[in-house]
């Protein structure tokens, strides 16, 4: 039992963890073409109000800047309310 759930637990943290990196990816992905087609010059990527990503267009290039402790916890507490979900959902549906 205590090795179905370590197993469990292993794979839904890496699940969430890959899925989290993943979003992020998509959404600075995205965030990067609206500043490169010339909609924005300077735009911070936010979560909450915790700016993560911040975007600048120069001389037509974008350039971005992760902003480290706000990546950090964006990508946490993202993997960690997935992790909740998926453990949420193994426990209401058997």
């Amino acid at each position: 039992m205590v090795k179905a759930n370590l197993r469990r637990w292993s794979l839904e943290g890496l699940i969430s963890l890959v899925v989290t990196a993943g979003l992020l990816t998509i959404i600075i992905s995205s965030a990067n073409a609206w500043v490169q087609m010339g909609r924005a010059s300077v735009m911070d990527l936010r979560v909450f109000g915790l700016a993560f990503y911040q975007l600048t267009r120069t001389t037509g290039q974008a350039n971005g800047q992760t902003l480290n402790q706000g990546m950090g916890l964006v990508w946490l507490g993202g993997s960690l309310l997935l992790f909740a979900l998926l453990e949420l959902r193994h426990r209401l549906i058997p």
